[in-house]
């Protein structure tokens, strides 16, 4: 047991260690301004998943064993659901005139973090399928990967085009190769429709999680939209680069 503690802890230690490096090299090599708006484009990737998964990343932890009907098939179809009608909102309000939120363009720098997301979120899923199912070598494999093929695809991106689209492409190719090639073992795998009971039963779990991680997270990524709001997005760039520092002091 104590091993096994030992190694998840070097794991996730690892994976979010190679996470604090990317941030700390990247104002060598781009911007502060382009560096500002990936501070903005983080917090939404920390930000939307608290709403757009429905709190199912717990729920896989607290029920996979329980095998409800259709247990994956739900979750993953579910997910699939929101991030679309995220999507859909977001190419609504530019028919509306609206064309930037958050301090990012709706088009398409919006659009392509929601897919982001969506693929991330889906990989949290099939992380903790692994979890849940003592799958621990497979676990801690991917999760090295996952980081490890963001931060080199980042930093050859941003090194060549020195901009923060490239961030954001370099982080969609990343997950997209992952989703290809990532592969769990469902016990359900050729079931593929979505049951209302199983939904309904994960859902009075994890919506009290929705609300959870946003008051948990809002404030530390909230603030990066006010600065960009009332300063400016190179003093969002000089602060998420403070704010990293800060947070691997307490890291470690």
């Amino acid at each position: 047991m104590i091993k096994r503690v030992l190694t998840y802890s070097f794991v996730e230690g690892l994976s979010k260690g190679l996470n604090k490096l990317l941030f700390l090299l990247l104002p060598l090599i781009i911007p502060v301004k382009d560096f500002g708006y990936i501070g903005l484009v983080v917090a939404l990737e920390v930000l939307i998943p608290y709403i757009t998964l429905l709190g199912f990343d717990r729920a896989v932890l607290r029920f996979y064993n329980d095998k409800f009907p259709n247990f994956e098939a739900t979750i993953f179809k579910s997910i699939l659901c929101t991030h679309w009608i995220f999507i859909f909102l977001a190419f609504l309000t530019t028919i509306f005139g609206v064309q930037h939120a958050f301090g990012l363009r709706i088009f398409p720098d919006l659009i392509l973090i929601l897919l982001l997301v969506y693929f991330q979120s889906k990989h949290s899923i099939k992380l903790n399928i692994l979890r849940s199912t003592s799958c621990h070598n497979e676990f801690f494999k991917w999760r090295i990967i996952q980081q490890i093929s963001k931060l080199i695809f980042s930093l050859i991106a941003l090194y060549f085009f020195n901009n923060y689209m490239s961030y954001i492409i370099a982080s969609l190719v990343s997950a997209t190769l992952l989703e290809l090639f990532f592969k769990v073992d469902y016990s359900d795998e050729n079931e593929k429709k979505f049951n209302n009971e199983t939904f309904k039963r994960l859902f009075v779990f994890s919506w009290p999680m929705i609300f959870h991680g946003i008051a948990g997270n809002l404030l530390g990524n909230a603030d990066k939209f006010i600065i960009d709001k009332y300063m400016s997005v190179s003093d969002v760039g000089q602060y998420s680069f403070a704010y990293t520092i800060g947070s691997m002091i307490v890291f470690s």
